[in-house]
């Protein structure tokens, strides 16, 4: 597998944060989705319903409305849950952009920690935290001299 390439466990850094992460982002799209769908359904058959009662037409006729709001609910559900893939991907990718610089710092502080002075924190210029990294190589820079 080439380095371009990654599994979702890479996205995934830090479980327990990102999970927590990705419920609430999902929850605030699911909670989006049936709100629209429930009021969207609720009008559209209240309005159906008064068209197919009041005017005169055949059977066939009121079969084709109501297999028609059918089809049109079916639509809104499956581009509901498409919203909420989505919107649970975006949780997955954004939670990852968290995670991930703090995954990284965590590991220096551990190998400070166990002895190695020298390890530092390399962020890349748009990481999330560059500057709280840049700030703790800078703190490194001023404790270490004195520590030594």
């Amino acid at each position: 597998m080439s380095k371009s390439q990654r599994k979702l466990t890479n996205y995934i850094i830090n479980p327990k944060f990102q999970l927590k992460y990705i419920f609430w982002i999902s929850s605030g799209g699911f909670i989006l989705m049936a709100s629209y769908c429930l009021i969207f359904y609720y009008f559209i058959k209240e309005n159906y319903m008064i068209l197919v009662d009041m005017a005169d037409m055949t059977k066939e006729a009121r079969d084709l409305l109501y297999h028609e709001l059918h089809v049109i609910i079916l639509i809104l559900v499956i581009f509901s849950f498409i919203f909420l893939i989505i919107t649970t991907l975006i949780g997955v990718v954004f939670s990852h952009r968290v995670a991930g610089p703090l995954y990284k710092l965590n590991l220096v502080m551990t190998k400070i920690k166990e002895g190695n002075l020298e390890e530092r924190a390399k962020f890349r210029p748009n990481d999330e935290f560059f500057e709280t990294a840049n700030n703790f190589n800078e703190m490194l820079e001023t404790i270490i001299p004195k520590i030594k």
